[in-house]
């Protein structure tokens, strides 16, 4: 008997669990394996503050329901084909897929991901699970991230952004749209969590720097 395989597609944050949990039903139901996949449109060193959350909430949810977490790069207009393969190499029998309610523009303008989907496997069931798209919005407080280093000085820690020893901590900073100066957030990417220290003026108070790593 051939083994049921579920492939759960997420994107956004505020549906993500919704549909984790439609996967694992169906995988319970059918005694078969769940499978979460994300795919990413852009590098990592180019995502926003929200963005980089949103990729943490989805390792975190990963871990909360047990499930492996595959992420694959492509760009916007490949992610019907990083799907179909990534159904392909894992054996998959079902999908569970996302689908917002578009409007009468949208669909004039703008192919359904799940219709070039439907043209690219066969023999795979897909479960569609309407969502509301209204209800996630993407913050744009922060400017894209830039590699960055944090310099002990004087008691506290100087943002830097020239190419330093491995000594220094090395991160990515978001810095605040609404100024002039180095306001912001430093992001150190740990395997199983994300650090955030913030940043005001260039200067990141030793205290919290020390809360927030293993120095």
């Amino acid at each position: 008997m051939l083994k049921e395989t579920i492939l759960v597609c997420i994107s956004h944050p505020i549906h993500a669990e919704k549909l984790i949990q439609r996967g694992k039903a169906l995988a319970k139901a059918f005694d078969g394996e769940c499978l979460v996949l994300s795919v990413d449109t852009k590098a990592y060193d180019k995502l926003n503050f929200s963005q980089l959350q949103t990729k943490y909430l989805f390792e975190s949810l990963a871990k909360k329901y047990e499930v492996k977490l595959i992420t694959r790069n492509t760009d916007a207009k490949n992610i019907a084909s990083a799907i179909a393969e990534t159904a392909l190499e894992k054996n998959v029998t079902q999908i569970v897929i996302g689908q917002s309610i578009q409007t009468k523009v949208q669909l004039w303008t703008k192919e359904p991901i799940i219709n070039n989907l439907l043209k690219k496997i066969t023999g795979i069931d897909i479960h569609i699970v309407e969502v509301n798209r209204d209800f996630y919005y993407e913050g744009d407080s922060y400017e894209r991230g830039n590699h960055a280093h944090l310099i002990e000085e004087d008691g506290h820690y100087i943002l830097s952004f020239d190419s330093l020893t491995n000594d220094h901590l090395k991160g990515i900073f978001f810095k605040e749209h609404s100024t002039d100066f180095s306001n912001g957030f430093f992001v150190i990417a740990e395997p199983t969590e994300l650090k955030v220290i913030r940043i005001h003026e260039g200067i990141a108070q030793k205290d919290e720097v020390l809360a927030n790593t293993k120095i």
